[in-house]
């Protein structure tokens, strides 16, 4: 496993993003992106194929605009940005409590936008 912590909590997101999918649903291309985003995660935090880490980044970035555009205030927005330089410090350096507030701040997005 890449790391325990990382699997963890992408699995606690996957739990709550599924919840909110289920008595919320968006639309269609939304759903189905949000569920593919989730399946990679999951592979890329639980296993350590450099494939599933290139796929999972290709995700986010494309993630990134989706969500930005679907963002309906600027707090939302703010809180997206504010997650590029948690990402890059938790690589550089290695801290994976700044990867963790990534999926925190994720999650949190992502259910404002979904129960919007």
């Amino acid at each position: 496993m890449a790391c325990i912590v990382l699997a963890i909590t992408s699995y606690i997101s996957t739990f709550i993003h599924l919840f909110f999918l289920y008595y919320y649903p968006p639309d269609i291309l939304y759903f189905l992106f949000i569920l593919f985003s989730l399946l990679i995660s999951i592979l890329n935090h639980s296993f350590t194929y450099n494939l599933l880490k290139y796929i999972d980044r290709l995700t986010m970035f494309i993630g990134f605009f989706i969500t930005y555009n679907k963002s309906f205030n600027y707090l939302l927005k703010f809180a997206l940005l504010l997650i590029i330089p948690f990402y890059f410090l938790s690589k550089k350096y290695n801290i994976i409590q700044f990867h963790v507030i990534c999926h925190i701040l994720i999650t949190i997005i992502n259910i404002s936008i979904i129960k919007n």
